[in-house]
C-alpha cells in the first residue's frame, strides 16, 4: 500500500470512530478557559447518559479549588442555593470519590479524574452536573471574600458506554 492510501484509510477510520471512545460515545467534550469570582462556582449540566457512563476530566489553575460532582437535581440545586447567595437548608458534598479539593503539584494546582487518564464509570440516570467551586461551600477551601478570581482551565469528558450486541 503506497503512502497516500494508507493515509486516505486511516483518515477515513479516523472520520468513522469520531466521536466515539472504546465502546462508547462522546456525548459532552468541553474544554475551556473560565473565570470565577469569589464565592461563585462554574458549573455545566451534564447530558444523561441512562444509567450506563463514563466521566474524565483535568481542570488547572494557579490558585487553591474544589471540584463537585453532583448526581442529581436536589443536591445540585442546594449548591446552586449557596453560591447565588442563598441558605440551603443542607449542603452536600457531591460524589464521594469524584468531588474533590485541587492538589498542589509544580506550583499549580490541579484535579484529574481518574489520575491514570482513562474514564471513571458513572451510573447516573438522570440530571448530573459538575461545577468548579470558588466559594466556601461545605468544608472546601476556604476563599476571601474579596480575593483575587480563580482563573481555571478545564477538560471535561461525558461518555455513553455502548452495550455490546
Amino acid at each position: 500500500m503506497d503512502r497516500r492510501s494508507f493515509l486516505s484509510a486511516a483518515a477515513g477510520v479516523v472520520a468513522a470512530t469520531s466521536g466515539c471512545i472504546g465502546d462508547g460515545r462522546v456525548v459532552l467534550d468541553r474544554q475551556k478557559s473560565v473565570t470565577i469570582q469569589p464565592g461563585m462556582g462554574w458549573w455545566a449540566k451534564l447530558p444523561d447518559v441512562g444509567g450506563n457512563g463514563a466521566l474524565s476530566f483535568t481542570v488547572r489553575a494557579e490558585q487553591p479549588f474544589d471540584v463537585y460532582y453532583f448526581t442529581g437535581a436536589d443536591s445540585f440545586g442546594h449548591y446552586e442555593t449557596y453560591v447565588t447567595g442563598g441558605d440551603p437548608p443542607r449542603m452536600p458534598p457531591g460524589h464521594r470519590t469524584l468531588s474533590q479539593a485541587a492538589v498542589e503539584r509544580d506550583g499549580e494546582f490541579g484535579v484529574q479524574v481518574p489520575r491514570d487518564g482513562g474514564r471513571e464509570s458513572i451510573d447516573t440516570e438522570g440530571e448530573h452536573y459538575f461545577a468548579v467551586d470558588h466559594s466556601n461551600y461545605g468544608a472546601g477551601v476556604p476563599v476571601e471574600q474579596y480575593g483575587d478570581p480563580l482563573q481555571a482551565f478545564v477538560d471535561l469528558k461525558v461518555i455513553e458506554e455502548q452495550s455490546p450486541l
